[in-house]
């Protein structure tokens, strides 16, 4: 078992009064299989309320609302959780030949239709596929083991090449970004070949060297028949473990967006956001 205490801090600066403004954060961890979300707590720089909802795909959302306008804002949200000891490599038997026919039954398309459909930031294109050989013999896990670790040494890591509306069509075209142009080039080949995948983001324990542990960070999902959803992270080549701390899935990027607002204000907006994760082993 594992203690983590995560904090996100935002910094909003406005070049113009904000009248009225509210903010959405998903930024909570999940609560659910290995681990648990203990507690929280919420802080901002200004007057303000604030409340938890639920996005449509079911993450806990908090909603900040500041009482006066403003110049600038600061938000900090700071978490516990328990994480469990997960070995991703820890998997029941399963019939490969059975999990890949049953990508093709027609309630299973049915079934996980959202995340078969590509979406503008996963879009790309079967010809531009390094696929490794399917041997449909083997586990299907083994396929995206295979699958992660050729995008891993295919695309470079680059935290100046792309920004958060850059489709992976054109991340993986110039062979760089980060960890979510990763994970939505990963999605989108798997969503060619009728594996349901879907984005995820959280935060990955630091202290280990992992890229992207600098933020919060992204990964993917996939759905494997006799399997379940299975987590991996091609930017750090590893399969999802106890060093990573869920918040929220969804189709790609703008459905797991860590803090979205609504303003009454105009000019220019400077956002700076961090992380900090700090883990111990709870014996």
């Amino acid at each position: 078992m594992y203690d983590y205490h995560t904090v996100y801090h935002a910094h909003n600066q406005y070049e113009l009064t904000v009248h009225q403004a509210v903010f959405q954060l998903l930024v909570l961890p999940s609560s659910g299989g290995a681990q648990r979300l203990i507690d929280f707590h919420v802080e901002a720089s200004v007057p303000h309320d604030w409340w938890t909802a639920r996005n449509t795909f079911g993450a806990q959302c908090i909603i900040v609302s500041p009482r006066h306008s403003l110049a600038e804002i600061k938000i900090d949200v700071t978490c516990h959780v328990e994480q469990q000891d997960i070995n991703p490599f820890d998997r029941p038997l399963v019939d490969p030949a059975s999990q890949w026919a049953r990508l093709q039954a027609l309630d299973f398309r049915v079934e996980h239709g959202t995340y078969l459909r590509h979406t503008a930031l996963t879009q790309c294109s079967p010809g531009d596929l390094p696929l490794p050989e399917i041997n449909r013999e083997a586990p299907m896990i083994d396929f995206i083991v295979d699958l992660g670790k050729t995008l891993y040494e295919q695309l470079q890591y680059d935290a100046a090449a792309t920004d958060a509306h850059t489709p992976a069509a054109m991340a993986w075209a110039n062979r760089r970004g980060v960890c979510q142009d990763f994970a939505h080039v990963f999605i989108g080949w798997c969503r060619v070949l009728g594996i349901p995948a879907r984005y995820a983001s959280g935060y990955l324990s630091q202290g280990h060297q992992y890229r992207g542990d600098g933020q919060l960070h992204a990964w993917a999902e996939c759905y494997l028949p006799e399997d379940g959803w299975v987590g991996i992270d091609t930017s750090n080549n590893l399969l999802v473990d106890h060093h990573y701390i869920k918040i929220a899935h969804g189709r790609d990027y703008y459905d797991c967006s860590p803090m979205t607002g609504v303003l009454i204000s105009g000019g220019k907006q400077v956002s700076l956001h961090s992380v900090s994760v700090d883990m111990q082993p709870n014996q």
